[in-house]
């Protein structure tokens, strides 16, 4: 909690994204049980912290006030019919490409994440809940003139 709120979320995204493409390419060439374990332990905390911060920390805050449950409840929604397809799809891809299709694959969405937050994220570190709600509603010159 104390440094919960010290760095943005978006940053936090990006850095942990990032952290999770390298696990997860490094994943595969472990050999030993130790660094199996390890290696697995980081990549399964490193995938929880991102889908943590993603879900839980950054969506809510995109939408303004009145709709907040309704967008972070559609948001969720398609994060879980994408955890019902992601399976079928990594099978596809193991059986067409092998495991460096699948990582590939992984790493493509990671990038298309990394991308769509750097190009359409919205800053909302260090606001409040009411004006992340303002930032979505497009009242970017209102919160800047009250700073």
């Amino acid at each position: 909690m104390v440094i919960g709120d010290r760095f943005s979320r978006q940053k936090s995204i990006l850095a942990t994204s990032v952290a999770v493409a390298a696990l997860g390419a490094l994943y595969p060439m472990l050999c030993d049980p130790t660094e199996i374990m390890t290696g697995g332990f980081a990549l399964v905390t490193a995938i929880h912290t991102l889908v943590t911060l993603g879900v839980y920390g950054k969506v809510p805050e995109l939408f303004p006030t009145q709709y907040r449950l309704r967008g972070a409840g559609l948001a969720g929604m398609c994060g879980r019919a994408a955890s019902i397809a992601t399976p079928y799809a990594t099978i596809w891809a193991f059986e067409q490409f092998g495991v460096q299709g699948v990582l590939l694959a992984v790493i493509a969405v990671l990038a298309a994440l990394r991308a769509a937050i750097l190009t359409l994220g919205v800053e909302t570190a260090k606001l409040s809940l009411d004006d992340n709600g303002a930032l979505a509603d497009g009242a970017e010159e209102a919160l800047a003139a009250r700073r």
